[in-house]
Formats: structure tokens, C-alpha cells, sequence
């Protein structure tokens, strides 16, 4: 939500609607938020965040908490569910709707920047993670809203031009690629990703982390 905030340079109003992502499970994931003041009640006081961690200035100012509409007819009587109400493992494969500017914003930093990746690759107890922009099939584009599904892969190998990889998620909108396949994909179609040394996770915005390890 902040993300999209920030990309659509607005805030949606108090209560109403935002289309953040899809679960294969259980559908849209439509989400709000709610000033503190008006809900915080309804947890236990002693609860991180309640209302006895709001008696300072540091935590009683202008905050928000995000909770879900799970249909149409909730958003119609302002009854809003906790997050913790999707399943654990529906978060597991979550297509996000980022805006189109902040895809571009996310892929051009990760291509401006792959040599980082390339250079933790080459260290010990290094992996990595990729997600690529793969054409949606042209059957599917109408439902999708877009050419492209940009979906996670275990990286393989990194070259110059191109980087092979395993897929890791089910695909929402296209069949040509299952999970586990391994396929070789062009470096242009790079939208994110993320570095694991150790215990340490480094991605794009944070390449600068590669200089102390």
C-alpha cells in the first residue's frame, strides 16, 4: 500500500477500496485503512501497537491500520477483517498490482545494477532470486489487464546478455513456462531481484550493503 501510494502520488480516502494483489486461493485482496483512534479499542490494550503504547507523542499521530474487505457487501457496511484473515500460505504465491511506474522504476534499478548481483554471486553461501516480465498468453490478456506477468525464479547462472533460471511460482497468466522448468531468459526483461549471502538478503535498493561483505 505504501508502494502504490507513493507511485499514484495519493492516498486512497479512509475506508475506501485499493486493489493490492491476487490470491490463486481465495481471489482479490482488496485492502483499506482506518485512523488508529477509531479501532484501536478493539484490541487488548497490552497488544504491540495498542492503546497503551499510544499515551506518547511518538505513536499517537497521524497512523492508519490496514485491514481487508473480503466482498462487496462488506465494503457496502464498513466491516473490516484483520489481514491475518487470508491463510498463511495464500501469501506464498501473492501477485501484487504494482503500477506501471513503479515496474519501471523496479526493473530499470534492477538492470542498472545487476553487476551487484552478479558480484554476490561469485561469494560463498550465495543464492539468488529473479523476477522476470514473461508475455502473458493472448487469450489471457483481457482478464490479466496486461502483456506481462512478472513472476520469481531461482537463478542458475548470469551472463552479460541473458540469465537462466528455474521458475518458482505457479503462473497466474500464461502456460508455456510450468513451475520447476528451467528456461534462459534476455537480461531486458529483468524486473527485481534479490541476493541471499548468508543470512543477509541484498536487493537493488540496497546494493550498496555488497561494499561491507
Amino acid at each position: 500500500m505504501a508502494r502504490r501510494s507513493v507511485s499514484d502520488r495519493a492516498l486512497v480516502e479512509e475506508g475506501e477500496c485499493l486493489f493490492l494483489a491476487q490470491t490463486q486461493q481465495n481471489g482479490p485482496v482488496i485492502t483499506t485503512w482506518i485512523n488508529w483512534e477509531e479501532v484501536i479499542d478493539s484490541y487488548p490494550e497490552n497488544t504491540l501497537g495498542g492503546r497503551k503504547d499510544r499515551d506518547n507523542d511518538d505513536h499517537n499521530g497521524k497512523t492508519g491500520i490496514v485491514y481487508l474487505y473480503l466482498s462487496q457487501e462488506d465494503y457496502e457496511n464498513k466491516k473490516y477483517s484483520p489481514v491475518t484473515v487470508i491463510p498463511e500460505e495464500d501469501y506464498e504465491n501473492l501477485l501484487i498490482m504494482y503500477s506501471s511506474d513503479e515496474t519501471a522504476r523496479m526493473s530499470a534499478l534492477a538492470r542498472e545494477r545487476i553487476s551487484y548481483l552478479k558480484k554476490g554471486l561469485q561469494l560463498e553461501e550465495s543464492s539468488s532470486i529473479v523476477k522476470m516480465a514473461i508475455p502473458v498468453d493472448e487469450e489471457l490478456r483481457e482478464e490479466a489487464g496486461t502483456d506481462w506477468e512478472h513472476i520469481w525464479f531461482e537463478v542458475q547462472s548470469v551472463d552479460d546478455d541473458t540469465i537462466t533460471a528455474k521458475l518458482l511460482q505457479e503462473p497466474y497468466y500464461f502456460k508455456h513456462i510450468q513451475t520447476g522448468n528451467t528456461v534462459t531468459l534476455p537480461v531486458s526483461d529483468l524486473t527485481d531481484w534479490l541476493l541471499y549471502i548468508g543470512q543477509t538478503t541484498i536487493d537493488p535498493d540496497r546494493a550498496y550493503l555488497l561494499a561491507g561483505l
